[in-house]
């Protein structure tokens, strides 16, 4: 784990669906509010190639670990 209150978050993944291609990537962060809670806040995009679809997500998560 990083040291700190803030971890980066980098992911991509691509896939074959229904014969196109899928792309997905995030970029964001984990903020770390107390030993137990974390906040996640993060941009996501998906795309399909050869079709005209995208889409871009603002996402927030909360987790608490016990």
């Amino acid at each position: 784990p990083a040291a700190g209150p803030f971890r980066p978050l980098i992911w991509c993944e691509s896939y074959s669906w229904d014969r196109l291609i899928r792309l997905k990537m995030l970029l964001g962060t984990d903020i770390r509010i107390s030993r137990a809670l974390t906040l996640n806040v993060s941009y996501l995009r998906s795309e399909i190639h050869g079709r005209d679809y995208s889409l871009n997500h603002l996402v927030l998560g909360l987790s608490y670990g016990f």
